[in-house]
């Protein structure tokens, strides 16, 4: 059986539905799993410092791009002109470096 974790609500919502009446209690309403719990007088939150700036952080790296175009870009013109070039035994010396921390 497959449970799609972002369909729950909507699953318990149809559940509800099918159920019969007969379950429900007489006189009592029934819960909504979207209603918001009472705000009580005086309930305060804060967020440290460092949560504050790791928040900051989520949202410019949300906001960024995942790929550097205008890199891409120059790094495709060096290759199709001709200028950029590869070098094997680097990369070979720092595959086996990298092979070797592990």
């Amino acid at each position: 059986m497959v449970i799609d974790p972002n369909n729950i609500g909507s699953a318990n919502a149809a559940n509800a539905k099918s159920r019969p009446a007969s379950t429900e209690r007489a006189g009592t309403e029934p819960k909504t799993p979207n209603a918001a719990p009472s705000k009580k007088a005086g309930d305060t939150v804060s967020l440290s410092p460092e949560a504050q700036s790791i928040t900051k952080i989520e949202t410019a790296i949300a906001n960024s791009p995942d790929v550097d175009s205008d890199k891409v870009s120059a790094v495709r013109s060096a290759l199709q002109s001709g200028q950029y070039t590869i070098n094997a035994d680097a990369i070979a010396d720092r595959l086996l470096n990298q092979d070797g921390q592990l």
